[in-house]
């Protein structure tokens, strides 16, 4: 992930997926400055176990929404294993992420440090790239036998059973042979990259989910936190670049012909387009639009991301193409053309600002008996 155009697909692919938390291994992060650049391109929180710029450095990453949340940080010095706690409002809850070793030794001397990261009972959520498998029946597909890739499973089952977790995909999917790694000659297969978690937490819809720029598949995990609390509405802002789409326009005409046939209904032009327009009938014609494509460009990405898999060349560059355009969004959204030109405000935006705040002053309150008083006094 040193490459700032892999890493920008990287996280393109990751907000596609709408996840909250990510858990990435061997990105190659070094130090603090790594860890400002990547974050403002995430655009989020990035909490990170530092590597070398040629091995290990282990990552999650936080959704904006909830940054505010993260507590507690820990992690070794290998660029294994990074932990933060989420202080969420019915409780804390812990997610762990690591890579273990490759060699069998070191892997299991590995995972009996675990419990040092993971102290007490609270809720917990460990994943990463394992390097080993629980079940070489239903797990490993190789056309020779090795006795090394269930070295370290003993120390990992005790780690999981005393924290109360549980093999997410192996609980939902008993059963069902599916593997995140894939040596590229085809002689080899592994169920590597898993989830453990608490039961607590609820976990549903685990998902093995193709990912083309990497040599690792991407496992997805929906959690239920034990009680949601309640958000106000936003302020609603129509994306005008959907204007210039030809899709958009030829759905709104059909629309709008549709409601030119309640005029009738109204005495006059201008009752008739405040019931059009201040009834959100525009706003809601678009979200449902808006909400409709984002849908249908999932479903293709997906689609991209097997056909990728199942080695049609044409898709990757498909990939890369919708990742690129990703970007380009989110940076429009966040005005990233703006801070590198150092746009800065005007004189007359310092103005207008001043006399605003000037506008909001309180010049006069009533007191207890009504008497309005315009000048500060105590008591």
């Amino acid at each position: 992930m040193r490459d700032s155009r892999k890493r920008s697909r990287i996280f393109q692919f990751c907000k596609s997926l709408g996840v909250d938390f990510v858990f990435l291994q061997e990105t190659h992060i070094v130090n603090e400055n790594d860890v400002y650049t990547w974050s403002y391109e995430w655009g989020g929180g990035l909490h990170a176990s530092f590597g070398s710029v040629s091995s290990c450095g282990s990552v999650i990453l936080v959704s904006s929404r909830w940054t505010s949340l993260v507590g507690k940080v820990d992690h070794d010095h290998e660029g294994r294993v990074i932990c933060i706690t989420i202080k969420h409002p019915c409780g804390s809850f812990i997610l762990c992420n690591v890579y273990a070793p490759n060699q069998p030794t070191d892997r299991r001397n590995f995972f009996t440090t675990l419990p040092s990261f993971v102290p007490g009972c609270a809720p917990c959520i460990l994943a990463g790239d394992f390097n080993c498998v629980p079940d070489t029946q239903f797990d490993r597909m190789s056309t020779h036998t090795s006795s090394s890739c269930g070295v370290g499973i003993a120390e990992l089952d005790m780690f999981t059973k005393n924290h109360d977790m549980v093999d997410v995909w192996r609980v939902q999917h008993p059963g069902l042979a599916v593997f995140t790694w894939h040596r590229p000659d085809g002689t080899d297969a592994s169920r590597l990259d898993r989830v453990y978690s608490s039961p607590a937490l609820s976990p549903s819809d685990c998902e093995v989910v193709a990912c083309p720029i990497s040599d690792h598949d991407a496992v997805t995990v929906s959690f239920q936190p034990p009680e949601s609390w309640p958000a106000g509405r936003g302020f609603w802002k129509m994306n005008t670049d959907i204007l210039t789409e030809a899709e958009y326009c030829k759905q709104f005409k059909a629309r709008y012909e549709g409601w030119r046939t309640l005029r009738p209904a109204f005495s006059t032009d201008l009752e008739w387009w405040d019931d059009v327009s201040n009834k959100s009938r525009i706003k809601h014609f678009t979200v449902e639009y808006c909400v409709a494509r984002a849908r249908r460009r999932r479903e293709e990405f997906l689609s991209l991301c097997s056909r990728e898999r199942n080695g049609d060349p044409s898709a990757l560059h498909a990939i890369q193409q919708y990742l690129d355009e990703k970007l380009h969004g989110a940076r429009v959204r966040a005005r990233v053309h703006c801070v590198e030109a150092e746009e800065k405000p005007t004189i007359k935006f310092y103005r207008d600002v001043t006399k605003y705040a000037i506008d909001r002053r309180i010049k006069r309150v009533r007191d207890v008996h009504g008497v309005v008083q315009r000048t500060l006094s105590t008591s």
